[in-house]
């Protein structure tokens, strides 16, 4: 994967995170769910991230090949089943 491809992917799971933040708070606000209530909700426990940053880099390499293979007019290889 190109260095800056993966900086990119790096940089946007970050900013999940960030959205992820920002949607809590303004979702628990309108709730009515206090800022001790919130600070001691967790996003996701760890392992669930790790799985959750895996899936999301997995996806972004597969989108990117097919916007690659598109862009390349290619196609896929059909079986004869």
């Amino acid at each position: 994967m190109p260095p800056a491809l993966k900086a990119l992917l790096v940089e946007n799971a970050e900013n999940l995170v960030l959205g992820e933040i920002a949607i809590r708070e303004t979702f628990f606000s309108e709730l009515g769910i206090t800022d001790e209530e919130v600070c001691d909700t967790p996003i996701a426990p760890t392992a669930e991230q790790a799985q959750m940053m895996e899936a999301f880099v997995l996806s972004s390499e597969m989108e990117y090949a097919f916007w690659e293979m598109a862009y390349r007019k290619e196609t896929w290889l059909k079986k004869d089943w």
